[in-house]
């Protein structure tokens, strides 16, 4: 669990003033998992996104295109806000395509007729 999370004083911020912003940090060498991602979005409703497919795929590709990553990585994220959030993150080298992937909780269903 992190020491320091900033929720508290992110709640004071909204939109337009803040957007928010993405960081990806590595955990020791050893660890259950490679990295931490944090997803700062005040301006959404929320001091912190607790995960966040998006935000990762992007770091991935990034990741990837500048040669950091060449073997699948699992990324946390959440942990500062008290979720387990984890994503299996790997590329197709004959595509380049960047796969994100993780478990689901569905927490509302319906159907929308457009």
């Amino acid at each position: 669990m992190c020491r320091r999370c900033p929720g508290r004083r992110l709640r004071q911020i909204s939109y337009p003033e803040f957007v928010g912003f993405g960081l990806i940090g590595a955990h020791p060498p050893g660890s259950e998992w490679q990295f931490e991602a944090r997803n700062l979005s005040p301006s959404s409703g929320t001091s912190e996104d607790p995960i966040t497919g998006s935000l990762n795929a992007a770091i991935a590709q990034w990741m990837h295109s500048a040669g950091h990553w060449r073997d699948p990585v699992t990324v946390a994220q959440g942990t500062c806000i008290g979720r387990q959030g984890r994503l299996f993150i790997r590329r197709d080298d004959k595509t380049g395509i960047v796969w994100v992937g993780g478990q689901t909780c569905i927490l509302i269903g319906g159907t929308l007729t457009l």
